[in-house]
């Protein structure tokens, strides 16, 4: 829930295209027994998704109206100077006050109300122009649903009695705002061995136009992998307009004919994103930065970005070495920083004119070592941490400054510090004195170590190769090529810092490197529900299970002047239990700002690949397998092995 400069108007109770579900738009359950499938459409059992008569929204789980904002939805409370704040309290009709009076009809109505308020409600996929007034209620109970309909026909006639008409009601379960818990089919599961198939026949019937993802999941609402059903997922991008229960029932069809009525089939919105958005950064952890030890900033983790960006950034990957292609019998390997191809591309706004062609070549032929040192290297510099990162901080660090300060005994036992009275306080009043002035001095201290690392040793060093926004024929699907994504960037370290420890490429700096090794083969080839782990500048460290059926990654792109719709086939990472106990479910492995990040085996601490993008609302991520990585890292630098630096393998080369 937002809390800030807006003031939700009341505005009109109108039509608009942004009413009712917008998240799950056709649904198709498994076939129950002797039976046939039960389908929703947009959120509704009856598979019709109308308004009743009277201009309500009949959703399985939210019923309201005369207008409902489309999930996903921003909540924004109304400000202290808006003429509803504080209505709750202080509207009293015949000695009754407004909050009781709601009371009164939600148990009536029998629901397990547990909060309730007047507030702006807002479409995130397609905004109204100003946020709905609305009186939001969240019933988890579910029992009575049935009746919701009921109640917020009561609702309305109260909020008319009170000649507040423009406000709205939705009555909800917190269902209705996330996504449904997603984990890898299981290898025994009818759909696992038949899924190439499957995916083929979808991507020739369907019009792919808009589509942005297919795969292939277990999804449901319990965080039981074994109680989620084996689902078709189908993404689209948000305010895509089709006949969604004709593409649901096309995917039905074909199911059918290959006997796989236990799969159901999920149409929904998402956006896919790669880099963290400033203005989104609050959904996930903010980056972290070391003040303690400057040398320890060069850690796999933590942001990284161009050093032309202020906004956005992605996640440093770790150290590769690189054997050179000239090493005879004295081995020569050269250190260099790895990361996501779009966590260094510098912001097309700060890029000047005459320089934007050299951008755009970049991104679609990748960037060479003679690129690097020419007229243009100044546009790769890169910083680490991100130049946004020392903004997220410093707003953190005067938070808490401006809370201790504010305490009440600060300023008073500053003064009777001073006159030397400090002694005539009583013991608690001291005591929390002495804490609030030692929280005070700790935060000023943070803050002048953060600008001690913004102070020009932020610059980790330029870009001497990277691949660009590459598609490379990798996997197959029936016998036909699909490209890959391959995006991937490397940052030759800065050596040459004011301090001669500060930037060297070295065991020093490199101490805190927590990799053993790369998987082998035999590794890779057997990684389906392998539980991982990441280590993202947003999300810190998550656990994700790998998803090793083939995913449908579609998307537009500009080639050969033309826009065109091109799929490629990716890797996937889900959400995950804690690896003992698959009762208990993780949050979203992937947060965006993550892209870059290392993927770690959970048993074997061997790197398994790198992350690059996800869903901003599933929890599904894409990631480059370790092995394809290195081999085009090696195809393009001309190496003649690639490895990780890896603490235990400095260890045994040293001796």
């Amino acid at each position: 829930m937002e809390e800030g400069p807006i003031n939700p108007a009341e505005a009109p109770i109108s039509c608009s295209t942004s009413r009712g579900s917008s998240w799950e738009l056709a649904y198709a359950s498994p076939v129950r027994g002797s039976g046939d499938r039960k389908r929703r459409f947009r959120g509704c059992s009856d598979d019709k998704g109308l308004m009743t008569r009277d201009g309500f929204h009949r959703e399985d789980l939210r019923v309201g109206g005369p207008y409902l904002c489309s999930v996903p939805t921003r909540t924004i409370l109304i400000s202290r100077g808006h003429p509803n704040f504080g209505i709750m309290d202080r509207q009293t009709i015949e000695g009754v006050e407004f909050s009781e009076a709601i009371k009164e009809i939600l148990m009536k109505w029998g629901t397990d109300f547990h909060n309730f308020d007047i507030v702006g409600r807002q479409s995130i996929f397609n905004p109204e122009n100003k946020p709905i007034l609305t009186l939001l209620i969240y019933d988890n109970g579910g029992n009575a649903r049935g009746c919701w309909l009921s109640c917020t026909r009561d609702l309305r006639k109260l909020l008319f009695a009170r000649k507040l008409d423009h406000i709205s009601v939705e009555i909800a379960h917190n269902w209705a705002f996330t996504c449904p818990e997603t984990w890898p089919v299981l290898r025994e599961d009818e759909v696992f061995k038949k899924w190439d198939t499957i995916l083929a026949i979808l991507l020739k019937r369907l019009n792919l136009d808009g589509l942005r993802m297919i795969s292939c999941l277990r999804r449901g609402r319990s965080s039981r992998l074994q109680d989620c059903i084996p689902t078709v997922v189908i993404i689209v991008m948000p305010g895509l307009q089709l006949h969604w229960k004709s593409m649901r029932e096309i995917v039905v069809r074909i199911l059918d004919e290959h006997d796989l009525g236990t799969v159901a089939v999920e149409i929904t919105r998402d956006v896919i994103e790669s880099r963290g958005l400033e203005n989104e950064s609050k959904r996930g952890v903010s980056a972290k930065i070391l003040l303690n030890s400057a040398r320890r900033m060069t850690h796999p983790g933590q942001s990284i970005a161009s050093s032309m960006e202020l906004e956005i950034s992605g996640t440093l990957t770790g150290f590769l070495q690189l054997l050179s292609a000239h090493s005879n019998e004295r081995q020569t390997w050269h250190t260099v920083a790895l990361t996501c191809f779009n966590a260094i591309v510098p912001p097309s706004e700060q890029v000047p004119e005459k320089d934007k062609a050299a951008l755009a070549e970049w991104q679609s032929k990748g960037i060479s070592g003679t690129t690097a040192k020419g007229l243009h290297s100044k546009l790769l510099r890169v910083d680490h941490p991100a130049k946004v990162s020392k903004a997220e901080e410093a707003s953190k660090i005067k938070e808490l400054l401006w809370k201790a300060k504010a305490h009440p005994l600060y300023e008073v036992g500053r003064e009777m510090e001073r006159e030397g009275t400090l002694a005539t306080l009583t013991e608690t009043s001291r005591k929390a004195y002495c804490n609030t002035n030692r929280q005070v001095s700790k935060c000023e201290s943070n803050l002048m170590a953060l600008e001690q690392v913004f102070s020009g040793n932020e610059f980790l060093g330029t870009v001497v190769l990277a691949s660009g926004l590459k598609l490379k024929d990798i996997y197959t699907l029936k016998g036909e090529k699909y490209p890959t994504k391959l995006e991937w960037a490397l940052i030759s370290p800065n050596e040459h810092a004011e301090s001669p420890d500060y930037r060297k490429v070295s065991n020093e700096i490199l101490q805190d490197c927590f990799v053993d090794t790369e998987a082998d083969a035999a590794q890779l080839a057997d990684l389906h529900m392998e539980l991982v782990i990441i280590y993202g500048s947003r999300s810190g460290m998550s656990l994700g299970m790998v998803n090793t059926l083939k995913t449908a990654n579609i998307e537009a792109r500009l080639q050969e002047g033309q826009v065109q719709t091109v799929v490629t086939i990716e890797n996937t990472i889900v959400g995950a239990s804690n690896g003992h106990d698959t009762s208990v479910s993780f949050p979203p492995f992937w947060v965006h700002g993550d892209s870059g990040a290392i993927i770690v085996a959970y048993r074997t601490s061997a790197v398994v690949g790198m992350l690059f993008s996800g869903m901003r609302y599933n929890s599904i991520s894409y990631f480059t397998r370790v092995d394809d990585l290195f081999a085009d890292i090696k195809e393009v630098s001309g190496a003649k092995d690639v490895r990780f630096f890896a603490k235990r393998r400095q260890r045994k080369e040293s001796n």
